[in-house]
């Protein structure tokens, strides 16, 4: 995975952003849920950016 483009480091927490009644109001798989969760729950420890965020932050002079 990327380094973050704000904090410099790859250190990365996850958050739960799918709660078990939504997984299966949803009628998500097991393995539907743990792609949502790596994509939209991973973030930058030091900032909380997403990691596509994170690699889209341009430095503009």
């Amino acid at each position: 995975m990327l380094g973050c483009a704000v904090y410099g480091h790859d250190t990365w927490t996850d958050r739960v952003v799918i709660w078990n009644a939504l997984a299966e109001g949803w009628g998500l798989s097991a393995e539907e849920r743990h792609i949502v969760e790596r994509q939209q729950g991973t973030c930058c420890a030091g900032c909380g950016r997403q990691p596509v965020a994170s690699a889209l932050v341009v430095e503009i002079p």
